[in-house]
């Protein structure tokens, strides 16, 4: 191919008219001619040493930067490790499977709040208890062997969170006093405390 002769300076003016109309790129194309020792011998010596303090000072700035992000990145990984985690139902349920199949329970540290269903009972309940529905009546019923079950209907106590919170109670409290343990011991701290409605 044919190149082109010219002198320097021409050379330069061509470069700056192309950069002045915007058809050579962007701010790295310019640091990549602002580095070109050729560009800078073109320049006088004034304009060298703006060029330059230009560059000590993006090359400043990019370092400020840079350390910036690093520190950045380590706090929010700090604050990340120490935030704990959002239990949510799915997490949760995930986390009970696996109790289930090492033949663990895992109970809530308080109990639910609104309606409880008779699966929830059921999952509330200690080991060896049962909670189930009784259709007939409208309630719930209970039993932890040895001791006798008993029956919570909804109309006498108040609504189903009511008797169920009622037949919780009796089955943590009959499986204390087999064990011969306090009622401290339930894993559910508000059992006893919690309203009933």
């Amino acid at each position: 191919q044919e190149t082109l002769q010219c002198s320097e300076h021409d050379a330069l003016v061509v470069c700056m008219e192309r950069f002045k109309h915007g058809s050579a790129g962007s701010e790295d194309t310019m640091d990549l001619l602002l580095s070109m020792d050729d560009a800078t011998m073109a320049l006088d010596k004034g304009d060298q040493q703006k060029v330059a303090g230009e560059q000590r000072r993006v090359q400043a700035q990019r370092t400020e930067q840079s350390c910036c992000a690093k520190a950045w990145t380590e706090r929010r990984r700090k604050v990340k490790a120490s935030t704990p985690k959002l239990v949510t139902e799915k997490s949760a349920a995930r986390v009970r499977k696996a109790a289930e199949k090492k033949g663990e329970r895992i109970y809530p540290e308080s109990m639910p709040v609104g309606y409880i269903t008779q699966r929830q009972l059921a999952s509330l309940a200690p080991e060896g208890g049962y909670v189930w529905k009784n259709h007939k009546f409208g309630g719930f019923e209970a039993h932890f062997k040895p001791w006798p079950r008993i029956s919570r209907l909804w109309h006498l106590h108040g609504g189903s969170r009511a008797a169920g919170i009622l037949c919780l109670r009796y089955l943590w409290g009959r499986r204390c006093t087999t064990h011969g343990v306090d009622k401290d011991e339930c894993p559910m701290k508000d059992l006893w405390t919690c309203p009933l409605a």
